[in-house]
């Protein structure tokens, strides 16, 4: 007995060592052959699988997908291997949101064709982490930050060129932020200073000194002329820019309780209200008046990450527990209204695609993951490789790869890894993964 998944397939007779099935393209008929361990089609153009595939590809003068699952047949599961595979520490979406620009621990630098599933080229002159990147509003720049190495750099979408690059502080980077416009960046250290830069003349606009621990967060306001502070302290700032006078401070509850760091804060689209995390609740702000409106509780303790959907309703929270996922909540009543399955580590931060319709996770597990924010399911990950290699693979084990990319990946099947050799034919799908990605 066989379950078959998708709408290739119109007709279906199984015989002893053989399936019989017509195209619903061109109504022609073709044989699925069960012989000495294999799945072999007959009368149409490809292909050979490994028995142990249950992902089978019929070519019928175009490409459409068939799944065939036996009763005793296991699933097979695309395993990338990640040794050495640096965390990705920070990405973006280019203003018309068709590409990507990530950066890793490692100090590399990738600009992803997001919607190809293309690694287009590799940056490289941090000498640690990158915390931040960012592109320029007409795209033909890329803005980076390092935090080890404390510079912040700016370089050649198309060449890969480094531009330019400044340095103000000795301390580590330990948060940034980007202004609405693009052209001013914030960058928060471990001694407690930030320093607020113009990416065009690489000069430094203002400088705080205000606090006597960690800066973990920042976030400018919408129109730009003013950012949000927190601190290891706990304690909560709104600061004036022009000025560089403290406007508010938000009183959080048990400041200066190493138990209440806070992690993380995000101004509203509006402007009118901020959101910030801490070990255990997420707190909803009236910045106007500097009071606090309401309280969520996660289920999980740690919020690493948190900002506000594009319209403004919605919020989604990282996690820091393995397995977790990230989840969206509703601002108006608290409640969690989805969650977001796949990584296998912490989810550090979250990204909105310029149309709102998709989101962009890092984690832990060193992958980068593309999601449909309306239906909660993932696209597919992104994975670059110390050898400069890269893959980009689907739930559903499909990929795209860079010339060498795939010898990074084994398929499991009845607890036993294979290599991707025998696979490849059927897996190796460009066309597929590239209309995923495009919504097709």
């Amino acid at each position: 007995m066989y379950h078959i998944h998708g709408d290739v397939i119109t007709n279906l007779t199984l015989q002893n060592t053989s399936v019989r099935f017509s195209s619903k393209i061109d109504g022609k008929w073709g044989y699925l052959i069960i012989r000495k361990g294999y799945f072999m089609i007959k009368k149409v153009k490809k292909m050979l699988i490994s028995f142990y595939c249950i992902l089978i590809f019929a070519c019928f003068g175009g490409c459409a997908g068939i799944k065939i699952r036996g009763i005793d047949t296991p699933d097979v599961t695309v395993i990338p291997q990640m040794e050495n595979v640096s965390i990705i520490q920070s990405m973006g979406f280019s203003p018309n949101g068709r590409q990507v620009i990530s950066g890793s621990r490692d100090g590399t630098i990738h600009l992803w064709d997001i919607r190809a599933g293309q690694k287009i080229k590799s940056f490289y002159g941090h000498s640690g982490g990158v915390s931040f990147v960012a592109f320029s509003p007409n795209r033909r720049q890329v803005f980076s930050a390092g935090t080890w190495d404390g510079k912040i750099r700016v370089w050649n979408t198309m060449t890969g060129e480094e531009l330019r690059s400044f340095y103000g502080h000795s301390s580590l980077v330990s948060s940034t932020a980007l202004s609405p416009c693009g052209g001013q960046i914030f960058l928060g250290y471990t001694d407690g200073t930030a320093k607020i830069w113009d990416m065009e003349s690489g000069s430094e606009i203002r400088s705080f000194c205000i606090y006597y621990d960690t800066i973990t967060s920042a976030a400018f306001s919408y129109d730009g002329n003013q950012v949000l502070i927190s601190s290891m302290d706990g304690s909560l700032r709104l600061w004036d820019i022009e000025t560089g006078n403290e406007i508010s401070r938000l009183k959080q509850p048990h400041e200066r309780s190493p138990f209440w760091n806070t992690f993380s804060v995000a101004f509203s689209p509006n402007g009118m209200q901020a959101l910030s995390s801490t070990s255990g609740y997420i707190f909803l702000w009236d910045t106007g008046i500097g009071q606090k409106i309401k309280r969520f509780r996660p289920d999980h303790r740690n919020v690493p990450f948190i900002t506000f959907t594009p319209n403004g309703k919605q919020a989604i929270t990282g996690s820091m527990g393995a397995g977790e996922g990230f989840t969206l909540w509703s601002i108006e009543t608290g409640e969690g209204l989805k969650t977001f399955y796949g990584h296998s580590r912490w989810v550090g931060k979250v990204t909105f695609s310029p149309c709102g319709r998709h989101i962009l996770s890092n984690s832990g597990d060193s992958t980068m993951r593309l999601w449909n924010m309306r239906t909660g399911q993932e696209i597919a990950q992104f994975i670059s490789f110390p050898d400069d290699e890269w893959v980009v693979i689907t739930p559903d084990g499909f990929y795209t790869a860079s010339a060498n990319g795939d010898k990074h990946l084994l398929v499991q099947a009845e607890e036993k890894n294979y290599v991707i050799d025998e696979f490849r034919a059927a897996l190796h799908r460009p066309r597929v993964v590239s209309r995923r990605l495009s919504g097709r």
